[in-house]
């Protein structure tokens, strides 16, 4: 609010006194006023009560949401209850990246004026003549190219950012987007650090030109990513060692599938000669589940018990990442699809399948799911090593 929008307008309101023509009255970070009154403020949900916005009554009120994605339904009820009046407006303003948001549903609601901007829209896609250095500040063609080659043009993050539509929940879809984007808001207030707790990594294993991801997770929070490309088993335990050192975490779960073994055994004898202090656990996701009835494969259980269940349970806290990250993990978690065998059980795509289908490896969710895994010992595909 202050870095950004009101920033706009005290550039706005010093570019007017330039020209001779000021804006009336004054203002400061976050407020207009003009005399005693004032006539135009700003606040982010989190430092305003909703039922603060109650008594502001004019003829003529223009409330503005920006990112509105994000903002909760009580703030667009607190909004609706102030622009009541004929000549009362709301403006709001975002990116359609959220299906479950209530922002979704006003731009579907017939008694809203919705305005969808898709990049082909904007002038350096349409050829509409505009100041070079207004073009430069556009959506260029490298930007679209760039989002279709990291995420695929049926991707959710390519429909949201690129075509200004917002994605479908694929029936299909083992994490389901909206619900996953409700993982990405912000907590009412910061997380203490009691709740921080376990500090675990998982680790997705590089094979076959992918590269080897290590995710963090504190408590709820996913926290930070390592990855390396190396083919060297040894530069890669040395990588997942400074991870535990760099986080404290009293865990490492590490898929075993193809190099795994030879890593986890690594791993356990630096253990013992006093190199971290980390419990190592080795888990195959090729192997038989914990549960045959309902899954065939323990890589079924782990996508639908991890990933869909803390999704749908808003179990993670992905508000800490930088948009990058985020929308890659987004974008890798939503990407595996799921079926029904013969027998009824829930069976997720191959690895190998999803990869061949979007262009690239969800490793790095491969990893996160790992990293909040919580396998009981001992158990079929499951091997601890101290």
């Amino acid at each position: 609010m202050r870095a950004i929008l009101w920033a706009e307008i005290n550039k706005a309101f010093a570019k007017a006194e330039e020209r001779g023509t000021p804006l009336p009255g004054r203002i400061n970070e976050t407020d207009w006023k003009y005399g005693k009154f004032l006539i135009a403020f700003g606040r982010k949900p989190s430092d305003y009560n909703p039922h603060a916005f109650q008594g502001i009554h004019a003829k003529y009120v223009l409330v503005i949401v920006d990112e509105a994605c994000g903002v909760t339904k009580q703030f667009w009820t607190a909004a609706m209850a102030i622009a009541t009046g004929e000549h009362c407006r709301i403006l709001a303003i975002g990116n359609p990246d959220d299906p479950g948001s209530h922002f979704a549903r006003v731009c579907d609601s017939k008694r809203w004026n919705t305005i969808k901007i898709a990049v082909t829209d904007t002038p350096n896609f349409t050829g509409e003549t505009v100041p070079d250095d207004i073009a430069d500040m556009l959506v260029s063609h490298a930007y679209e190219q760039e989002m279709a080659e990291e995420f695929g043009p049926e991707s959710p993050i390519y429909q949201s950012k690129v075509l200004g539509e917002f994605p479908d929940d694929a029936e299909d879809s083992v994490v389901r987007l909206s619900k996953l984007m409700a993982c990405t808001r912000e907590p009412d207030r910061p997380r203490e650090a009691a709740t921080l707790v376990p500090i675990e990594l998982g680790v997705d294993l590089g094979a076959g030109g992918d590269q080897t991801c290590i995710r963090e997770r504190r408590g709820p929070a996913v926290g930070r990513e390592w990855t390396s490309r190396s083919r060297d088993s040894e530069e890669v335990v040395d990588l997942i060692v400074n991870a535990i050192h760099l986080t404290g975490a009293t865990k490492v779960k590490v898929d075993v599938i193809g190099i795994g073994w030879g890593v986890v055994g690594s791993l356990r004898r630096r253990r013992t000669e006093k190199k971290h202090n980390a419990e190592i656990i080795g888990v195959n996701v090729g192997e038989a589940s914990t549960n045959p009835e309902k899954y065939l494969r323990l890589r079924s259980q782990i996508w639908w018990e991890v990933g869909r269940r803390l999704s749908e349970d808003g179990g993670w806290d992905l508000s800490g990442l930088d948009m990058a990250d985020r929308d890659r993990l987004v974008s890798q978690l939503t990407a595996p699809k799921y079926s029904l065998d013969a027998s009824g059980r829930i069976v997720v795509e191959k690895k190998d399948d999803t990869k061949k289908r979007i262009g690239r490896s969800p490793d790095n969710a491969d990893a996160l799911l790992l990293a909040f895994y919580v396998p009981n010992i001992p158990k079929p595909g499951i091997r601890i090593i101290r």
